[in-house]
């Protein structure tokens, strides 16, 4: 959490722009997207498998709602002994098909889409974070790969 805090308060800082956070508790999710730009979930690591398929089942209809009306859904995710991944969340609200795969933890990663948005700024390869993940996913027209390692997914940008 203090990584991606941090991560997002240097590039609002580097590009003059305004970041503002309101956590939100689960329960509460649905009702307050309609007045949010972007949905940032964390990685849930304590969280169960059950708990987390049922986020995405209560926040189905709300999230599909909120990306169809341009909003923007960040999931960070990794591997944690608890859970399969807080990726179910999106693969219960029909969202994405996606799932864990492995650990991707100190691999090289590469960014294969330089030109996607969520590319912006990173160099063409880097080391990938302690806890870092690569997913199996149902690749559409509207998912772009951004950052693989070994040619399995760690970035992916889906357009609705």
């Amino acid at each position: 959490i203090a990584g991606a805090n941090g991560a997002i308060s240097q590039v609002a800082a580097a590009t003059g722009r305004r970041a503002e956070r309101t956590a939100v508790a689960a329960a509460d999710v649905p009702a307050q997207l309609a007045a949010a730009d972007v949905l940032l979930i964390y990685g849930q690591e304590q969280a169960t498998d059950g708990t987390l398929n049922q986020l995405g089942t209560d926040w189905a209809s709300a999230l599909n709602t909120f990306v169809q009306d341009g909003g923007t859904v960040v999931l960070l995710d990794g591997v944690y002994p608890a859970n399969s991944g807080t990726c179910q969340i999106l693969a219960q609200a029909n969202l994405l098909q996606i799932a864990h795969d492995t650990s991707a933890t100190g691999d090289v990663c590469t960014v294969v889409a330089r030109g996607d948005a969520l590319a912006t700024g990173l160099p063409k390869t880097y080391l990938c974070e302690k806890n870092s993940v690569s997913f199996l996913m149902t690749k559409t027209a509207t998912v772009t790969t951004v950052v693989q390692d070994s040619g399995q997914i760690v970035v992916a940008h889906k357009i609705f």
